[in-house]
Order: structure tokens, then C-alpha cells, then sequence
């Protein structure tokens, strides 16, 4: 349980297909007690019901208490899996999620004066489809020259740029499935019993996942990514408003 983030509002982004649909599932599953913690999720369905509505009525921010089911919840979920970038636009040679949506922005102009806490999840770029795609289908030597395209650090910094004020808390998933528990965990700031653990981790077997490629990759191009994501990590810890949640083991 990471008790140094704050109450408040708590965003949900990062690589596509990982816990795309976690969070509402597992919400769904104990919603009594969620309910008695006082913790209120807000889809990626209204997230961008209320982007459309800013979109049309050009720039005018709406009122954010509309969202919440209650009003006296002390922390409030927003799941916005897929929100930085359309799926196309994952890997370029602008780097990972290189042009974060303008809808992305939209969102942190609305949240601008609201305590928020990102949560950005992450996955080693040596199994990551988008990237060994890109790699094998676009890019070919060129991403030999400069791995560094593919690294996490500039996405971070992306996010930060939109929200400077906003505490980050980077899940580096190397086991959806096992980790899951440990994700949902730091997202709400509640303990999960033993039982709900499992259920949760049973519920993470359904959930869909980035599919993971492990086979025709180059064994030096796969250490390179490898470093690649070390190095992501490392820079994180030391990286300001930036912490890391639980690791995987891979």
C-alpha cells in the first residue's frame, strides 16, 4: 500500500492493453467495499464523455462533480486506459507514445486545480508488441542506431509537462497477472485480504493484455531493449515527483 500518495483524484494511463478494464471489473466485484472506503471509480467511458463535452462547447472546462456517483468520497479512480494516443500512433519514430492526444492535454486543463495522482503503467519494450512491431515492420536498422526511441523517460516527462504539480507513481508490469493485486492496491490505497487478492488475480486472468512477443527477435536487439527498460527503471528512482510501485520478477 503506497501511504505516501495523497487522497484526491487518482488517473489511470499508461501502455495500451495492460488493465485496460481491471479496475471497473474489480470495482464490480466488490462494490460494497469500495463503497464503505468511500472510493469511487469514474470510467474511461465518462473521461471521455466529458472531453467531447469540452471539445464542443470550445475550451469551456466543465464542472468535474457531475462525474462522481457521491460527492463524499475521499478518493476518486478515473480509469483512462487509452487515452494518450490512439493504438496506431504507440510506436514512431517520434519514440513510444511520441505525440500524447490533444484530448490528453483537454484533461489536465480540466483537472489543472484538483489534487490529482497520475498512475502510469509500463511493460519491458523487449515483449512489447507495439515496439517489436514498429522495430521488425518500420523501422529496421534505424531503431538499432537509436533504441533510445522506444525508452519510457520521455513519456513520463510528457505527462509531467501536462500535469507539474501532479505526484506520479510509475507500475513497472512485468505479471499482469500476479502483479495485479499490488496494482489495485496502490490505486485505491486499500489492503486487500487474502481472498480478494485472489479474486483479483483470477479476475486479471480475463482482462486483456498487451500481446507479448518473444519470438522472431535478435538476440542482440533484445538485449538492447533489455538495457533499454533497466535503465528506464533506474531513471525513475531518481526522477522528481516520480516513484516507482511494486515490480514484477522476470
Amino acid at each position: 500500500m503506497l501511504t505516501s500518495v495523497p487522497l484526491g483524484h487518482h488517473l489511470h494511463v499508461g501502455a495500451h492493453d495492460l488493465y485496460p478494464t481491471l479496475a471497473k471489473n474489480v470495482f464490480a466485484e466488490f462494490p460494497e467495499f469500495f463503497e464503505e472506503h468511500l472510493i469511487d471509480l469514474i470510467s474511461p467511458q465518462q473521461i471521455r464523455g466529458v472531453l467531447r463535452k469540452a471539445d464542443a462547447q470550445q475550451g469551456e472546462l466543465p464542472d468535474l462533480q457531475h462525474l462522481q456517483t457521491r460527492q463524499d468520497c475521499l478518493r476518486a479512480v478515473l480509469s483512462g486506459h487509452g487515452l494518450l494516443c490512439p493504438p496506431e500512433k504507440i510506436s514512431s519514430f517520434q519514440g513510444l507514445y511520441g505525440t500524447l492526444a490533444a484530448s490528453f492535454g483537454t484533461l489536465a486543463r480540466i483537472f489543472s486545480s484538483t489534487s490529482m495522482t497520475i498512475h502510469v503503467v509500463i511493460t519491458p519494450q523487449s515483449t512489447y508488441a507495439p515496439v517489436i512491431d514498429f522495430a521488425e515492420n518500420f523501422a529496421g536498422p534505424e531503431i538499432w542506431k537509436k533504441p533510445e526511441l522506444m525508452s519510457w523517460q520521455p513519456v513520463i516527462r510528457k505527462i509531467q509537462k501536462r500535469f507539474p504539480s501532479s505526484p506520479m507513481v510509475v507500475w513497472a508490469i512485468e505479471d499482469p497477472v500476479e502483479q495485479a493485486a499490488d496494482f489495485l492496491c496502490g490505486l485505491t490505497a486499500l489492503p486487500f485480504d487474502k481472498a480478494q487478492r485472489e479474486r483479483i488475480r483470477q479476475i486479471a486472468t480475463e482482462d486483456r493484455f498487451a500481446r507479448s512477443r518473444t519470438l522472431p527477435l535478435d538476440g542482440e536487439f533484445e538485449v538492447l531493449l533489455e538495457t533499454l527498460y533497466e535503465d528506464d527503471l533506474e531513471a525513475f528512482e531518481t526522477m522528481p515527483n516520480v516513484q516507482l510501485g511494486t515490480r514484477g520478477i522476470s
